[in-house]
């Protein structure tokens, strides 16, 4: 949540890409699948905390459908 006022205040950016890490990024990683262009999961092994597999997403966005 601290990067969301840096991004809103800062005038410079003009294309900015955002993936949350850890227990608090899960969520950003399905919204992008709703608001943006890119979702990064993993097909095997996690190789980040907070990284959802690909079971994991595909449940998740059944249950937002």
């Amino acid at each position: 949540y601290k990067i969301l006022p840096f991004l809103t205040e800062e005038k410079n950016f003009r294309n900015v890409i955002m993936l949350g890490m850890g227990k608090y990024g899960k969520l950003s990683r399905v919204l992008n699948h709703y608001f943006g262009f890119l979702t990064y999961v993993s097909v095997e092994e996690k190789t980040a905390e907070g990284q959802l597999s690909v079971r994991e997403f595909e449940e998740i966005l059944k249950i937002l459908k």
